[in-house]
This record gives structure tokens, sequence and C-alpha cells, in this order.
């Protein structure tokens, strides 16, 4: 028998072909049974995994969208009594008359997601109108214990679920994105959920604090996009949290506290805010990451193992927070400074064991740099530090320094000093043609040749 002639997908396993579908989107899924009754009569009504988007003016053509959604679930899933594992709406209108008629629809589709025991639920709810149009959250999916995941967006409201007794057993993702929120629902909601494993809130207005207090195994926290004085407070205790984001707060007025605590924590971001005052207690921190920021103030707990640290394009007020805050973590390994234009002296008195690495750059006004003892720093980069005047570090095994637009005399204290220096290169250094290289048998230039 030809090859050709054979319908080699027709013999694969059904369980095989059932996962293939489930791969598919939901248009692409539809035509793809088409082309067997026995794909269209056995497949397709066990698919499960919806997403739809539906966009534009057309009165028509929503409202005929929006039926031909709700009855295709109701067939497939309800009638087929399987539950549905992916549903994911995004209603984008411009109409006023759409108002009213999308809600009613999201409301039936409420119901449709809960009897069919939805895994993993999101929903986008966005006018194009003033904000006064939204769509009040139906109380049945905060009481649907099969949901895993939950992602609302838009034009939604949780207020009217004030009085909810929430059943979200099984919940281990929540995205919040814009939507109308405050305090009292938001504790509702968090406290009906053990098993959360990851939280993103973002510019939901309406907010004074949030408080994940009770979560143990949650791991992955993320809020952004505040830029009003409402948000006073972000309190996070998780013995297993992992990685924290904050972007773009920007509070006037006040500074916004943020109190993180756990055992071992991998990854604090802090991004584009401004008027923040963080701190962490942690029995270890392997990486610290501050950008963009203003009148930051970060502190950490002594006894925190904190490995790498950078700090870019930063600002503060308290010009001698960093040195602070260095010499409580002796356990860094890499210190990375750049485009801190505040900076005029870093001074730390102590002894840094695990110093492997320093990075400083774009830091105009620093003037002096003083690290008492670091026996194990072999990697050090300065570049446009123009106006660095003095350079201290007892650093007996250096190896590698990187250096650009820094000043003459830097450059012969440097050579001077460390006679363990085996690489070395130079960017827009002046006065390089007098330096005298000597007592550097093991010296090799880097990539400087063509700036000689």
């Amino acid at each position: 028998m030809d090859l050709n002639d054979m319908d080699l997908i027709s013999r694969l396993p059904e369980d095989l072909i059932y996962r293939i579908m489930q791969r598919l989107r939901v248009r692409d899924a539809a035509r793809t049974c088409l082309v067997s009754k026995v794909w269209i009569n056995h497949f397709w009504p066990s698919y499960s995994n919806f997403e739809f988007s539906i966009r534009g003016e057309s009165d028509q053509k929503v409202e005929l969208e929006c039926s031909l959604i709700n009855e295709r679930l109701q067939k497939s899933c309800i009638l087929q009594n399987q539950s549905i594992k992916r549903l994911k709406l995004a209603v984008c209108w411009c109409s006023r008359y759409l108002t009213n008629n999308c809600s009613s629809f999201y409301d039936q589709l409420s119901h449709t997601a809960a009897e069919g025991k939805v895994v993993e639920l999101d929903l986008q709810f966005n006018s194009c109108l003033s904000r006064e149009y939204v769509w009040n959250l139906q109380p049945i999916v905060l009481a649907t214990n099969t949901i895993q995941v939950l992602k609302l967006g838009g034009d939604i409201s949780l207020l009217s679920c004030s009085d909810v007794d929430v059943q979200l057993p099984l919940l281990h993702k929540l995205v919040l994105s814009h939507v109308e929120v405050d305090d009292e629902v938001l504790e509702s909601l968090l406290s009906k959920c053990p098993l959360l494993t990851s939280v993103k809130i973002q510019g939901c207005g309406k907010l004074k604090k949030i408080e994940l207090l009770k979560h143990p195994l949650l791991s992955k926290v993320k809020v952004l996009d505040y830029s009003s004085s409402v948000l006073k407070k972000i309190e996070i205790r998780a013995q297993n949290l992992k990685n924290v984001a904050v972007e773009r707060c920007r509070n006037q007025g006040f500074k916004m506290e943020i109190e993180i605590r756990a055992l071992s924590v991998e990854n604090v971001l802090v991004k584009d805010s401004s008027d923040l005052k963080t701190e962490i207690v942690a029995s270890s921190l392997d990486n610290l990451l501050v950008q963009k920021c203003y009148t930051l103030t970060i502190e950490v707990e002594a006894t925190c193992r904190l490995k790498r640290m950078c700090l870019q394009d930063i600002r503060m007020s308290d010009g001698n927070m960093f040195s602070k805050l260095v010499s409580k973590c002796l356990s860094i390994e890499e210190m990375v400074i750049e485009r801190c234009d505040n900076f005029t002296s870093f001074k730390v008195q102590k002894i840094f064991h695990n110093l492997k690495k320093i990075v400083v750059g774009g830091c105009y006004h620093l003037k002096e740099i003083n690290i008492f003892e670091a026996p194990n720093l072999r990697h050090v980069e300065l570049t446009y530090c123009n106006n660095l005047e003095i350079l201290e570090m007892d650093a007996p095994m250096l190896e590698i320094i990187c250096l650009g637009a820094v000043k003459e005399n830097i450059l012969e204290k440097l050579v001077s000093k460390w006679v363990s220096i085996k690489d070395m290169s130079f960017e827009n250094c002046t006065g390089l043609n007098s330096l005298k290289l000597q007592g550097l048998p093991e010296l090799k230039m880097g990539k400087s040749q063509e700036l000689w």
C-alpha cells in the first residue's frame, strides 16, 4: 500500500490525538476536526481549552459572537460532563449599547465556567468608554473550588463580592490587573487560598495595603503600577518566598513601606519607583537589584547572607545609605554601582571575605572608594568615574582590572600596589604613555591596543 494514501494521523492513539487537540487554539481545533466525522463527533466535544477575543464597534457582531461562545461552552463541557481546562476571554468594545449586553454575557459565562469546573479562568473586560462602565464579578466565580489559575483585568469590579464566602482551595496563581478591589475584599480572597504560589497585583487603585501573611507555599510576588498616594504598605511573610518585584510605584509626600520576611529569597527587584522604605528580613538573599529609583531607603537584616547587589540609576537623599547597607552584608560576593549620581564616597571599614567582584561605572560625583579588606577580591571595573581621587582597597589577590576614563594618579596607584594583576584593559584613559607597567610579570593586556 502506498504510504501517500494512508491516513497516518488517524492511526495515532486516541490519547495522543486528544493531547494534540488540547494544544491547538479553538479556531484551529475546530477546523482540524472538520476533516473527519470521527473527530468532529468524538474529539471536538471533549475539547476544553478555549481562548476567545472579541473586539470592535459593531453591536450585532459582538452580540453574535457572545452568544456563539456561550452556546459552544455549554454544549462541549456541560453536556459532556467534562471540566473546562482553560477559558480565556478578552472583550473590548466602544459602544454604550453593548455595556449591558456584554455584562449579561459575562454573567452567563461565569455560571457556565463554574458549572464546567473551570481550572484556569482569564477574563479581560475593557471598555473604551469612561471607567464608570464596569462589570461586577459574579460571586460564583470566587466560589468555584476547581479554579487553580485566576486572572482578572480591566473594567471588572470585585466590590460586589465583599460578602461572598470565598472557596478557592486549589488556587495557586492570582493576577489582578487594574480591577476595582479594596482591602477588605482582597484580604477575604487571599485568606481562602492556602495553596497560593504566585501573586501579581497591578494598578488596583483602591488598595491601601497588600498583606500576604498566611501562604506557606508562596514563592513569587509582583506589585506594579501605583502612581498615587493610596497604597501605603506591602507586607509579605512566606517561608518559601523566592522572587519579589516592585515596579513603577511612585508615591508623593510619604514613604511606602515594604516589608519582606522569608527564610531564603533568591531575587528582590525594585525598579522605577520613589519614596519607598524597604526592609528585608531573611537568612539569605541571592540578588538585590535596584534600578531607576529616587529617595529610596533599603534595610537588610545584619545576619542576611546577601550574595549580589546591583544599584543602577539611583538618586538617594541619603548618600551614605549604600555604605550602611553593605556594612551589614559581609558575605556579599559581587557589588555593582552604575550611574548613581549622588554617590560621593564609598567607605566601609569591614572585612569582606567573600567579595570577588566590584563594578563601578558612571558615578561622576564619586570621589572616594575605601574598602578596608577584601582578601579574595579578584575583579575590579572602574569606568567613567572622572572625579575619583582616592582609591583604597586591601585586595592582595586582585587579578583583573578594567579601567575607563579615570585619572592618571588612580592608574599609577593600581599598578604600583597590586603586583598580582594578570589582566588589565583601558578605555579613554589619559596618561597611558607615561604609565610604567614594570613588576607585573604575568600581566596580559586586554582590549586596549587601539586606545593607546
